[in-house]
């Protein structure tokens, strides 16, 4: 792109404002500094984004719905960090618990602890793994627990 292009679309959406500004300036009809692509482009791209926030809403409404439907869920989003889809994924892969003989295995199972072996009376500890069955369950336990602990050290 030359430069004139690029200082016309920095006037037009100033870098760092967010998407309010993108959407003040796909709003508006006559952009003069603007090429009539950039001005295209930039009302496409402002619908899509509606469209997701639109169905990110929807699958928010009905996780937070099936959560308030099971007890079991209720339940684990008591746990800090762990919010409405985190106690989906938990619930699916843990059920009553019973496929596991400990939180210890549970947690090596994720690939949160290292693995534990015995024998003989000596016990081993495997390096934690990331083949998991369940990397989503993973990835949003990890991602609540930052989100937990950044609310909890902030005063």
């Amino acid at each position: 792109m030359s430069g004139s292009v690029i200082s016309a679309m920095t006037r037009i959406v100033p870098p760092h404002k967010g998407h309010r500004a993108v959407a003040e300036s796909a709003a508006r009809p006559n952009i003069k500094d603007a090429p009539h692509f950039y001005r295209v482009t930039l009302h496409l791209m402002f619908q899509r984004l509606l469209d997701m926030k639109d169905d990110v809403d929807v699958l928010t409404r009905q996780s937070e719905q099936l959560v308030n439907k099971n007890e079991y869920c209720k339940r684990l989003l008591a746990i800090g960090g762990v919010g409405p889809i985190g106690a989906v994924l938990l619930y699916a892969t843990l059920g009553s618990g019973e496929a596991f003989q400990s939180g210890r295995e549970f947690c090596a199972y994720l690939g949160l602890t290292p693995k534990h072996y015995s024998s003989g009376g000596k016990t081993k500890l495997v390096g934690i793994s990331r083949d998991i069955a369940n990397k989503r369950l993973r990835a949003v336990l990890i991602q609540g627990v930052r989100a937990y602990t950044n609310h909890v050290s902030d005063p």
